[in-house]
């Protein structure tokens, strides 16, 4: 009987501790998002519960939204569940799962991707956006949907991306092992890429259907908990005029879908808001710089703090974490911009 349960103990053990082991090692073997961020994982840093403001969407999200600006402004607290590529089903699903652990009052959609017509724009950055999900009801849902058809050995690499960057030994570097998570998914560009300032388009193009599919999930998932959707359209360079075209147009709908449906849609390009000098801020054709991100911070946390009367957490108890995170923040900056200049 003593031996029986010894050993039923030391298998026990062995599970655990393998356990363990496996997580770890998977996390630092996945590709991370942002390197330094590493937006999604670092979410479930968050304390439960203390976040007014979630993000969703692509890197034109991540470059132009940084959350400590949104403190340091206005004492708002908010999060950017971001990664690059990220089209509208993922987004759903990352919707999701942060519901389960924060109670947003609002949470902001970016529209860079909705032209996409499948579930998800490619597998580099769909494991971009799950790879740092737990593994949990949601992934699995996720892997449900978008793969009916494979076997369950080939959804393996879905649900732990260590089978499939095992190799990644050799590559690794700092920032697998420790991350500015200070940033809460926002990133920092001191490049400064003059780019021309694109005529806008006046003819609307088609919303896919499938994004169509996946924003009406959403909104269901937001009336259902009680929080408010607003789309963004992110200001951006030219970059290629037939796909600046195409995602302004597709935009140009939404714009109108988004009236029907009564959701508030912050149209940059269309509204000049906030006041984007095509000359200083952007870091390439399509992303907003440090200096642009800053813009469009202020002027969303404004919006955000004028429309729903968020509060201003700066002097409550139990937030002193978030003015800490904005003073190395500060200092980053600070240090970054020396660099650069």
């Amino acid at each position: 009987m003593r031996k029986n349960v010894r050993w039923m103990v030391a298998v026990l053990v062995f599970c655990i501790v393998g356990g363990v082991v496996f997580h770890c090692v998977n996390d630092i073997l996945r590709i991370k998002v942002n390197e330094k961020t590493d937006g999604i994982h670092s979410f479930y840093k968050m304390g439960k519960n203390t976040v007014d403001v979630i993000f969703f969407g692509s890197s034109h999200c991540y470059n132009s939204i940084q959350p400590n600006v949104l403190w340091g402004e206005y004492g708002l607290t908010s999060y950017v569940m971001a990664s690059p590529g990220q089209s509208v089903g993922p987004s759903y699903y990352l919707m999701k799962e942060t519901l389960k652990y924060q109670k947003p009052k609002v949470v902001v959609l970016e529209t860079f991707y909705f032209r996409v017509k499948r579930k998800w724009r490619a597998d580099a950055s769909l494991h971009q956006a799950i790879d740092g999900m737990r593994l949990g009801k949601t992934k699995l849902e996720l892997i449900e949907d978008f793969f009916p058809d494979l076997s369950w050995k080939e959804k393996l690499p879905y649900l732990f991306p260590f089978l499939m960057t095992h190799s990644r030994w050799s590559d690794l570097n700092n920032s697998d092992f420790h991350h500015d998570d200070f940033l809460k998914g926002g990133v920092l560009n001191f490049s400064q890429i003059p780019q021309p300032e694109p005529e806008f388009p006046v003819k609307s193009k088609k919303i896919p259907d499938v994004s169509k599919e996946y924003l009406e999930k959403m909104i269901a998932l937001c009336e259902e908990n009680g929080v408010q959707l607003v789309l963004y359209a992110a200001p951006l360079g030219e970059e290629k005029a037939y796909r600046y075209d195409v995602i302004q147009g597709v935009n140009l709908s939404l714009e109108k879908y988004a009236a029907k449906r009564k959701i508030p849609f912050l149209f940059c390009q269309k509204t000049g808001d906030p006041k984007i000098d095509f000359e200083t801020d952007f870091y390439d054709g399509g992303h907003l710089n440090y200096y642009g991100n800053v813009k469009v911070s202020k002027y969303i946390g404004e919006w955000l703090q004028k429309e729903y009367g968020l509060a201003d957490h700066r002097n409550e108890k139990g937030y002193e974490k978030w003015e800490t995170d904005y003073q190395k923040y500060l200092s980053l900056v600070r240090e970054m911009s020396k660099e650069e200049n």
